[in-house]
C-alpha cells in the first residue's frame, strides 16, 4: 500500500494514482490540504486492517539542512509510534527529489 502524504504539491496525488493503478497497489489518499501526519497515522491503521505487509509513505519530503546532514525523518508527532505499536521501525529514508539517500539512524 502506498499513502499519499504530500498533500500540498499539485498533482502529487493523482500521480500516485496513475501508478497504482498501473502497478496494482493499493493507495491510500484523503487529497490536498490535510495534515500529513494525520493521513499517515490513518494510513497506517489501514495498511494493519488490510494486513498490508508493506506500507511506503509518500511525503513532500524536506531538503537536508546541509551537506551530508539529513533533517529528521518527523518534526511533529511520530504517529507510527501509536499507530502499530507491533510494527517493525522504518528501515530507510530515501530523499527522491534531491537524489540523496538518508540512511536511518534505526538501522
Amino acid at each position: 500500500m502506498i499513502a499519499a502524504c504530500d498533500t500540498f504539491r499539485s498533482g502529487a496525488v493523482e500521480q500516485l494514482k496513475t501508478h497504482c493503478a498501473r502497478l496494482g497497489v493499493p493507495l491510500y489518499e484523503r487529497g490536498y490540504e490535510k495534515d500529513p501526519a494525520n493521513v499517515a497515522y490513518e494510513a497506517q491503521r489501514a495498511a494493519a486492517r488490510a494486513s498490508t505487509d508493506v506500507l511506503l509513505v509518500d511525503t513532500a519530503g524536506a531538503a537536508p539542512a546541509s551537506a551530508g546532514r539529513p533533517l529528521p525523518a518527523s518534526h511533529g508527532p511520530q504517529p507510527g509510534r501509536n499507530a502499530l505499536p507491533h510494527a517493525h521501525p522504518p528501515l530507510s529514508q530515501v530523499d527522491a527529489t534531491v537524489d540523496l539517500w538518508c540512511p536511518s539512524r534505526r538501522l
